[in-house]
């Protein structure tokens, strides 16, 4: 007997890698309560800064059309503290090419 079961997605985790920038608090993971979710910044090496973003709804934002660099540019670079903010953030390429 097989029992299937109906499974939301209520967001999705998209990750960033920023290198040259700082955290406020140096070797520290940082959660930002962002709006509409949070977001997470946490150091992976000396020079490199892991971002988690949440994404919310059950469609991720498309990569290859401009959706999801728009997305990080406009909703969630705006809320990320000026001590991280570095130039990958603010120049997310528009397509995966």
């Amino acid at each position: 007997m097989w029992l299937f079961w109906q499974v939301e997605v209520p967001s999705h985790f998209v990750g960033l890698i920023l290198e040259s920038c700082d955290l406020p608090y140096a070797n520290h993971g940082h959660v930002i309560l962002g709006d509409p979710s949070p977001i997470l910044f946490y150091p992976i090496s000396s020079t490199e800064i892991r971002c988690l973003v949440d994404v919310p709804g059950q469609k991720l934002p498309s990569l290859g059309n401009g959706e999801m660099a728009s997305y990080l540019k406009t909703v969630v670079a705006p809320q990320v503290p000026i001590t991280v903010k570095s130039f990958q953030m603010m120049n997310i390429p528009t397509n995966s090419s």
